[in-house]
């Protein structure tokens, strides 16, 4: 995507964020994600403060948002309120496929059935978000796919099916507290919802103007990457996190935030995110 590219202009849009949804364990596609890729789900908090903080600065810009966590987040609710989103935003476990089922990549979300897979959104969502700008996936593995031929089958390829010309999703598994505090970063950026200066790279992003989609997601890496212990504890305390996370996902064994000065210099926190399709 071209980092230089200008942030979207027109209607600000309504935007729908999931969070942090109430696995049931009984319910379709929740036991097998657990069982056969590593283990018990855990809730996602961060997940939950990441939607809370969007929700205030989608308002604070004059554009609708529907927030729907916990019971509420779940994949009927997803099908119902999608179609007509400017921008949508899925914080919860995420999986990729495999090489004998490329197409079972997912999204766990409440309900019965629990999962949204790339499958569904090839056979089923064709053009529901033909009015979406963008598409993020705040969950672990979205961007890795199974590599078949020259490319590789995974998540995003479903959202560009149904219409969406760009998406934000991660390469491996993300932690919970770490990817609250990107998103949120993010956001600020994407919305214009800051006074202090910032930059990507050669560019400035200016107070009260939105950045393009690159260039926001370039600056919040890059200040996740540096953030010291303070700009970290300032932050965490603005989204309300209480520490404690795990990943969007289903593993044990990722890097833990260093005791240092810069807690998530280690790529691993921040490296994941990365912005697929049209250039803006």
């Amino acid at each position: 995507v071209d980092p230089a590219g200008e942030a979207a202009e027109g209607a600000p849009g309504r935007a729908l964020v999931l969070a942090d949804p109430l696995l049931r364990p009984g319910a379709a596609g929740v036991l097998a994600a657990a069982d056969g890729r590593g283990g018990a789900l855990p809730p996602l908090p961060s997940s939950r403060a990441e939607a809370r903080y969007l929700e205030r600065l989608f308002a604070a810009s004059g554009r609708p948002v529907d927030v729907l966590v916990g019971d509420a987040a779940s994949l009927a609710a997803l099908e119902d309120r999608a179609p007509g989103a400017r921008f949508l935003h899925l914080a919860t476990h995420g999986f990729h496929g495999s090489p004998g089922e490329p197409y079972d990549a997912s999204l766990l979300l409440a309900g019965d059935p629990a999962r949204l897979t790339l499958d569904d959104l090839v056979r089923t969502w064709r053009g529901r978000l033909a009015r979406c700008d963008l598409v993020v996936l705040s969950a672990c593995d979205t961007r890795r796919g199974v590599r078949v031929g020259a490319s590789s089958i995974a998540l995003p390829w479903g959202f560009f099916f149904a219409g969406a010309p760009r998406v934000v999703a991660t390469s491996w598994q993300v932690e919970d507290e770490a990817a609250a505090l990107l998103m949120a970063r993010f956001y600020e950026n994407l919305l214009g919802r800051h006074d202090d200066a910032r930059r990507a790279g050669a560019r400035a992003l200016e107070p009260g103007r939105p950045a393009p989609t690159a260039l926001a997601l370039l600056e919040a890496k890059r200040w996740l990457r540096d953030a010291d212990r303070r700009a970290v504890r300032e932050a965490s305390a603005r989204l309300g996190l209480e520490g404690g996370s795990g990943t969007r996902g289903a593993g044990a064994g990722e890097p833990r935030a260093a005791a240092g000065l810069r807690p998530y210099a280690d790529p691993y926190f921040w490296g994941a995110f990365v912005l697929v399709g049209a250039a803006e």
